[in-house]
């Protein structure tokens, strides 16, 4: 019973934190390797690939509509979206979620960058971008070579946002 207490309480700080970043482990294995590819469709159905936006830094974000905090960081990266749009960063929402839902919450809260839905196959991609424990929202930076840049689980702060954009400019 202790243990689940535990496991409650640390699931309650990795949502509510307002920056979590991964362990060394994890970020180790991944930073500096190539983004992992894949192919989703956006909203209208049309199928995109990660490898389209090589060229371009890339802020993937992981996300999904009944998650609190990731509801909170999209206003943010929309703003950061426009500043930093003319500057080649994309960046690109990947829902944990479906179709549905995403049509939904994107009435009430617009999204102002792609959105590729996920739904079961997210689950895969999160854990191939290194959240093994599929904490959300969970932020993956890739530099303009398509490698791993940077990778932040939990809000992402406008400092932090921009200081890490700002290095892979």
């Amino acid at each position: 019973m202790i243990f689940m207490a535990h496991r409650t309480l640390l699931f309650f700080i990795l949502l509510s934190s307002p920056l979590l970043t991964l362990a060394d482990t994890a970020t180790r294995q991944h930073t500096g390797q190539p983004a992992p590819d894949f192919s989703l469709k956006d909203l209208q159905g049309n199928t995109h690939s990660i490898k389209q936006w090589r060229g371009k830094v890339v802020v993937l974000n992981f996300w999904a509509s009944w998650c609190g905090p990731c509801r909170k960081e999209i206003p943010l990266f929309n703003q950061l979206q426009k500043e930093y749009g003319e500057d080649d960063v994309q960046f690109i929402g990947l829902a944990v979620d479906t179709l549905e839902a995403v049509k939904k919450f994107i009435e009430i809260v617009p999204i102002d960058y792609p959105v590729l839905i996920g739904d079961m196959e997210a689950l895969k991609l999160v854990s191939a971008y290194g959240n093994s424990h599929g904490s959300l929202p969970y932020t993956v930076l890739i530099d303009r070579n398509g490698n791993i840049a940077a990778i932040a689980s939990g809000i992402l702060t406008r400092e932090y946002a921009s200081r890490a954009i700002e290095r892979l400019l």
